[in-house]
């Protein structure tokens, strides 16, 4: 005899006399395939159940990325984010935000020119607000160097003092060694993390 009590649970009951014929053989059989089948099929229900709650419970952490001070210079200048290394966003405005897992983060600034960036590090926190910020501290240089590079061309179409050729040149010089030196701190970034007092994780 077999009887089925649930999708996890299968009491075979065989009865002595039966215990040494052909039929009890295969009472055994069907009953073992039926419990693997059974089995099987419990297992991938749960682990389907298991999934779908942990796809619905799991939420991406926020991550905000803010420019201050600029200007008519730099505010249609390009920004591009990087994400533990993954190009993550580009930003033309002041704020920008992203998703991210919840853990250690490295976030690189990078600017219009891809040589020039600055790297923050920060630990993102799911009950808090995470920020980077950083600010354009030699928008003021680069404006010059613009006027440089302008000057550069105009020289050659107009006579121009010795003097102003010898600046001009030597400017370009400061700058192309400043530039080089500070390509990897271009920027001046800082990171934070602001967590509400009545937060359950500080509570």
């Amino acid at each position: 005899m077999v009887c089925f009590l649930c999708t996890v649970q299968i009491l075979v009951a065989l009865s002595k006399e039966m215990a040494e014929g052909i039929v009890d053989n295969s009472a055994c059989f069907v009953a073992w395939t039926s419990c693997f089948l059974i089995s099987k099929g419990s297992c991938i229900c749960c682990n389907r159940i298991t999934n779908s709650i942990f796809n619905e419970s799991y939420i991406m952490a926020k991550l905000k990325i803010q420019e201050f001070g600029r200007n008519w210079w730099t505010r249609h200048t390009r920004r591009d984010i990087y994400i533990n290394g993954k190009h993550s966003g580009t930003m033309v405005g002041e704020e920008l935000e992203i998703d991210v897992d919840s853990g250690h983060c490295k976030v690189v600034v990078r600017n219009v020119f891809p040589y020039f960036s600055s790297t923050a590090y920060i630990n993102i926190e799911e009950e808090a607000e995470n920020y980077v910020t950083f600010r354009d501290t030699k928008w003021f240089l680069n404006f010059l160097m613009a006027l440089n590079v302008g000057l550069i061309f105009l020289r050659a179409l107009i006579p121009i003092t010795g003097v102003i050729r010898q600046v001009s040149n030597i400017y370009a010089y400061i700058w192309l060694l400043f530039s080089l030196f500070n390509r990897d701190g271009y920027f001046k970034t800082f990171a934070y993390s602001k967590v509400a007092i009545d937060a359950p994780t500080y509570s």
